[in-house]
């Protein structure tokens, strides 16, 4: 560090040297490289758990519902009962079918995973739409069927093709995958209520027991 000194009234002023100044550069930078990894990563496994809560709570409101309707979901009981099955045509929708189940998830921010960049959580189950909504619906998923696929996370693949939004048909000949969309490994909710990490490899396996020994179509509802 230079010092300038007046004789007259002996004021000193200090300044930093190039040398210095990159000394302090190099030690921050060195100090941004070990702490912003560790953050970053425990922001996406903060996400990753809220989005596992999410999809919980949903299984969770599923079973209430179809425990106080012989076991049937929203989408599988008459209107005329407090459910949906009426409303399974063409255009496909998955909102209507998550409002019927608003008393028991109590809020629309449920139905959207916190890494959702491109859609915005409802403010009341009334002005939900597709678009405030992440994770498709198991049409076929029943309590009896624990391996069935009632849920999930939307960033489907099917035969290397993102899935658009609509009714999905899908059999143990498609090859099923997730994206990258919203996060890197996504959720997917089975029929007895468990959250299962679905990474690539291992989602078609998932498909392959919910389809069971009779291989037939499943039908996904996708927001």
């Amino acid at each position: 560090m230079k010092s300038t000194r007046s004789l007259g009234n002996r004021r000193t002023s200090h300044g930093f040297t190039l040398v210095e100044v990159s000394v302090v550069v190099v030690c921050l930078v060195a100090i941004a490289a070990l702490v912003i990894p560790p953050l970053a990563k425990r922001k996406r496994y903060s996400s990753k758990i809220h989005c596992v809560n999410k999809l919980k709570n949903l299984g969770l409101a599923a079973r209430v519902f179809a425990t106080d309707n012989e076991g049937l979901h929203p989408w599988q009981q008459s209107v005329t009962n407090g459910g949906t099955k009426e409303l399974l045509v063409s255009p496909w929708h998955v909102a209507p079918h998550f409002q019927a189940l608003s008393n028991e998830l109590t809020s629309p921010w449920t139905l959207l995973c916190s890494e959702e960049k491109q859609r915005k959580a409802a403010a009341v189950f009334s002005t939900l739409t597709d678009a405030n909504v992440s994770y498709f619906i198991g049409l076929d998923a029943s309590e009896e069927s624990p391996q069935s696929i009632l849920s999930g996370d939307r960033q489907l693949i099917v035969d290397g093709t993102d899935v658009p939004p609509g009714l999905l048909l899908v059999s143990s000949t498609n090859q099923l995958g997730y994206s990258r969309r919203i996060h890197q490994n996504a959720g997917l909710l089975l029929g007895d209520g468990s959250v299962q990490a679905a990474s690539p490899p291992n989602l078609m396996g998932h498909l392959k027991a919910a389809l069971g020994p009779t291989n037939a179509s499943l039908r996904l509802l996708i927001p």
